[in-house]
């Protein structure tokens, strides 16, 4: 689901990334360093925000690793 969706949102021309809940909210899946760069995008709450676990935590920490890591793989790929 994923990938069809960040595939969706490039399509689209909608550059953004997934944000998850802990001690402070971040988007898994770029490689360290691109924060600064990510930052700059519009962000998608994924999950509860906060430091609040639930029973899909789990699965929306991957959802979040798997849109993140293909919209960035897009972004380095456009330069």
């Amino acid at each position: 689901m994923a990938i069809a969706d960040v595939e969706s949102d490039i399509a689209q021309k909608k550059m953004r990334f997934c944000f998850i809940g802990g001690y402070a909210t971040h988007a898994p899946g770029p490689p360290d360093g691109a924060f600064a760069e990510i930052f700059r995008y519009p962000r998608i709450a994924v999950g509860p925000q906060g430091c609040i676990l639930n029973e899909h935590s789990r699965a929306d920490a991957d959802y979040a690793v798997r849109h993140n890591a293909r919209m960035w793989q897009f972004l380095i790929g456009k330069r």
